[in-house]
């Protein structure tokens, strides 16, 4: 798959629960777009759903964005925040979406302007992977999986752990937490095959030497 080469690191944004989960579970979760604050995205999902008389569309999003400062900002809880940095072909070969290929899809998101859909016709199959070109600092990368038949509320996928190469602990958790926090996701996973450390995005020891005089 050419986005493997694109994207060789896949990174997901989320709160310390969703990772105990993920990790203690050895799952992602694929969610309702419904709940998707950009609401102009939605309109496209839901576009797509009446016009491909699909019943059920779940979603989960990831960008190639390590420890970006909005991120932090905008998906994850100020004090609870964590990023995990997945090596995108062993997650993709565990999932093994090849069984499923009238189910799933992988793409990335192509960012366009209103003059770019005026202008041209939009194949309605590209609307899950398509938002306003504001957010091409995203660099975002989606995976769907699309239902016809069955209502489900979301839809759980198996991962394998030995695909996560780091765990990046947020900027805003205290120093005074990190440790535990550190120790509680080390027992979770093997932490001598993955890395796991604190943002460095709001303080960083190596930025602040460098530059002293």
């Amino acid at each position: 798959m050419e986005l493997f080469d694109e994207y060789p690191y896949l990174c997901k944004y989320m709160d310390l629960l969703d990772l105990f989960d993920l990790l203690k579970n050895k799952r992602l979760i694929l969610r309702d777009p419904k709940y998707w604050e950009d609401r102009n995205d939605y309109f496209l999902i839901q576009q797509y759903l009446e016009n491909k008389k699909i019943v059920n569309l779940f979603a989960t999003c990831f960008t190639s964005q390590v420890d970006a400062y909005h991120f932090w900002k905008i998906y994850t809880s100020k004090a609870n925040g964590v990023c995990v940095k997945f090596k995108t072909r062993e997650l993709f070969n565990a999932i093994n979406l090849d069984k499923f290929p009238n189910n799933f899809r992988f793409d990335s998101v192509k960012y366009r302007t209103l003059k770019d859909v005026t202008q041209s016709l939009v194949d309605i199959n590209e609307y899950p992977f398509i938002k306003r070109l504001a957010f091409n600092a995203e660099q975002e990368a989606r995976l769907i999986y699309e239902e016809s038949k069955v209502a489900l509320p979301y839809r759980l996928l198996k991962i394998d752990l030995e695909s996560i190469k780091e765990i990046i602990v947020g900027p805003s958790v205290r120093d005074e937490y990190v440790n535990d926090c550190v120790a509680t996701i080390s027992s979770l996973i093997d932490g001598d095959n993955v890395k796991i450390r604190k943002s460095t995005i709001l303080q960083s020891a190596a930025w602040q030497r460098q530059l002293t005089y």
